[in-house]
């Protein structure tokens, strides 16, 4: 099928073309030959407007077949990843979470810790932001980016990290990869989440490295406010994967996990911070 793309506000990259070719391969399947030959016209871009969780972005084609023109749109906020339902009050729920257990349970209220990998990173980053005053600390794992708007009740201590063989949410940034029946959906660079969370948590230039084995290297930044730091741990080689966690999938579909870096570390920076 012959096509036209026209891109609004982004830029027009070979990523995009390769998606593009992947879903319109999808619809030459059911095409006659005869009809292979027709123009799709494609036009995607980013609104002007704004949205509350993120940037809007919108897709729309038109292709004529047996005579007549087909059109499809569709608009949507894709900073965030993997189709989440907004709708669902999730920082409700964990918050609910949190205060039951505490009343079931001998709890220290004022050690409560996020970590978890993907989506699960993500979550971490947005209770983070809302939940300050319940979360102690962070450790997100590899997540596609953190909310636009975050404003924390007070510095959330964080420890990144992610591995550069990432293909889901890759950590140089760009279009992620498909699981679980998503992909295409804009994931930010790791370096640029750690620089927007050492700006929230209002930290000076100064870093240090705090780790280092085999692959894996952390650099803290630890001169910010209220005596939290910011830590970005770099995998060399790692994928969409837990630190010495489950090969869940393929490496071919995920990446590999790596052994130089595990919980024990993320432990050993939990334990330093309390409410």
């Amino acid at each position: 099928m012959r096509t036209t793309v026209k891109a609004t506000n982004i830029e027009h990259t070979n990523a995009i073309d390769a998606y593009l070719a992947k879903r319109l391969s999808e619809l030459e399947r059911i095409l006659e030959p005869k009809e292979k030959s027709e123009l799709a016209r494609i036009e995607l871009g980013k609104l002007t407007k704004h949205h509350r969780t993120g940037e809007v972005f919108f897709a729309e084609i038109t292709f004529h077949v047996k005579k007549k023109d087909f059109r499809a749109t569709a608009e949507g906020v894709v900073e965030q990843c993997c189709g989440m339902d907004t709708s669902i009050d999730d920082i409700g729920f964990i918050s609910k979470v949190i205060d039951q257990t505490k009343k079931d349970f001998n709890v220290d209220a004022k050690r409560v810790y996020s970590t978890g990998l993907s989506n699960g990173g993500l979550m971490s980053y947005t209770l983070a932001c809302n939940l300050a005053d319940k979360i102690t600390a962070i450790a997100p794992v590899a997540p596609s980016g953190t909310p636009d708007a975050c404003n924390p009740s007070r510095p959330v201590p964080v420890m990144h990290i992610h591995g550069t063989a990432d293909p889901i949410a890759p950590y140089n940034g760009g279009l992620s990869g498909e699981i679980f029946g998503n992909e295409g959906h804009q994931v930010l660079p790791a370096k640029d989440v750690v620089s927007k969370w050492r700006r929230i948590d209002g930290c000076t230039s100064a870093t240090q490295n705090t780790y280092q084995k085999g692959t894996a290297s952390c650099v803290t930044n630890n001169q910010c406010n209220g005596g939290t730091e910011v830590t970005l741990c770099t995998v060399t080689g790692m994928g969409h994967t837990y630190p010495s966690g489950k090969q869940y999938m393929s490496v071919a579909k995920i990446g590999p996990v790596s052994s130089d870096i595990s919980f024990d570390q993320i432990w050993e920076f939990f334990k330093k911070y309390s409410l």
